[in-house]
C-alpha cells in the first residue's frame, strides 16, 4: 500500500487599500476591492522517475500512489532520478486529463 502525501493550501493576496497597483496611472493607487484575492496551491509528495531541462524549464516525470505525474516548473532544479521530492501546483494553472480517456477534464478558463 502507498500513502498519498499531498496538501492543499489558500491564502488571501489581496494588497491593502492604497497601494500602486501595475497598470494604473503612477501617483494613482486603489480605493477599495470588491472581491478578496486569492492563491490556491497544492504541495504532493512523490519519487522521481526521469528528469528533463527544455531552456530554463525544468520537467520532472514523478510517480505518486502508483500514477504518473508530469512537472513542469521555472528554473533549472537538481531532481536526483529515484529520490523523493515535493512538487508544489499553482491549480489555476494546472490541466487535469481523465486517467481512463486520456481526455481533458479541466483547464484554466475551461468549465467543467
Amino acid at each position: 500500500m502507498v500513502d498519498l502525501m499531498a496538501g492543499v493550501s489558500r491564502v488571501t493576496i489581496t494588497p491593502p487599500v492604497g497601494m500602486y497597483l501595475i497598470g494604473m496611472e503612477r501617483g494613482e493607487s486603489s480605493h477599495g476591492f470588491r472581491d478578496d484575492l486569492y492563491a490556491t496551491a497544492v504541495a504532493i509528495d512523490g519519487r522521481v522517475l526521469v528528469t528533463e531541462l527544455s531552456g530554463s524549464e525544468s520537467i520532472v516525470h514523478f510517480t505518486m500512489d502508483g500514477g504518473t505525474w508530469v512537472s513542469q516548473s521555472h528554473g533549472v532544479h537538481p531532481y536526483e532520478v529515484g529520490a523523493a521530492a515535493r512538487f508544489y501546483a499553482d491549480m489555476s494553472h494546472a490541466l487535469i486529463f481523465s486517467s481512463g480517456s486520456g481526455a481533458l477534464v479541466a483547464a484554466p478558463g475551461v468549465a467543467g
